[in-house]
């Protein structure tokens, strides 16, 4: 019987030291100035600056050096639609995942250190794929301050801590009967959360 407990509270310590060292290390909060003019490094909105271009101004690939590029990583994503945009920061990916799943890497080595998977929920009636829970498409989520906001098929918008990924809170929109939910993302400005919603068509 002590050894019996013996190893469950060893293995409790064990779990308990993984979780630990799961976790975003020296976080520094999102401010609302880094979302607007990002270090070079970082990519904090969907198309990474308010101006929509996409445009990475860093400068170590080259047209001389891109034959040259190898893999480093890669990682399998959920199974459903993959419209995906990550979000980097402080050498950080946030990735979300279809069906409301987000995960934290390591952008250097592809290290996951965490992952929030929500319960599974049923999308709009008149989303594409909303009965099917493997496609619950999510194309980006936003940060700000220290928390990972994201949209949700059956319109909610919650937020993880983005260190642990361990979820702050979540709000009902709209109701997901009615044909209300997201498909996309939301950004953040001056503190408050956009994000514009799908089902409009349903009547």
């Amino acid at each position: 019987m002590r050894l019996k407990f013996a190893v469950s509270t060893l293995v409790t310590v064990l779990v308990g030291s993984l979780w630990l060292a799961a976790q975003v290390q020296n976080f520094r909060p999102v401010t609302e100035a880094a979302l607007r003019n990002p270090e070079p490094g970082d990519w904090l909105n969907w198309r990474r600056t308010d101006n929509a271009w996409g445009f990475s101004p860093l400068e170590q690939i080259n047209r001389q050096n891109v034959p040259q590029l190898q893999l480093a990583w890669s990682w399998a994503m959920e199974m459903g639609a993959q419209e995906t945009t990550p979000l980097v920061y402080d050498g950080i990916m946030y990735l979300p995942n279809p069906r409301g799943i987000i995960q934290a890497l390591d952008a250097d080595t592809g290290d996951l250190l965490w992952e929030y998977r929500p319960a599974a929920s049923k999308g709009p009636a008149d989303a594409e794929g909303a009965n099917d829970p493997s496609r619950g498409v999510q194309r980006n989520i936003a940060i700000y301050g220290d928390k990972i906001f994201a949209t949700t098929y059956d319109a909610h918008i919650v937020a993880v801590d983005a260190r642990t990924g361990k979820l702050v809170w979540d709000t009902k929109v709209a109701d997901s009967n009615l044909g209300y939910g997201y498909t996309s993302g939301p950004i953040v400005v001056r503190g408050i959360i956009i994000a514009g919603m799908a089902g409009c068509s349903h009547y």
